[in-house]
């Protein structure tokens, strides 16, 4: 590289830093979050009372379990 590209790569290290300073920060506020927030709604694309149907509702409440948060299903 000639000496002239000097002033471009402070520039671009300088912006890299920024980016991975300001994504680190950020990481700590996302992490805080609890997940999920609301409600997860699992969608069956058939009729209710059907084994699927039954299978859906099984694993829905072990996930409402598993992730202390409201699980619910539609059909």
């Amino acid at each position: 590289m000639p000496m002239t590209s000097t002033p471009l790569r402070r520039l671009l290290l300088t912006g890299m830093k920024t980016l991975v300073l300001a994504v680190t920060l950020s990481a700590g506020a996302i992490a805080a979050q609890a997940y999920p927030e609301k409600p997860i709604s699992i969608v069956v694309g058939f009729p209710p009372g059907g084994a699927l149907d039954s299978m859906v509702r099984a694993l829905a409440e072990e996930m409402s379990k598993g992730l202390g948060q409201r699980v619910t299903v539609d059909n």
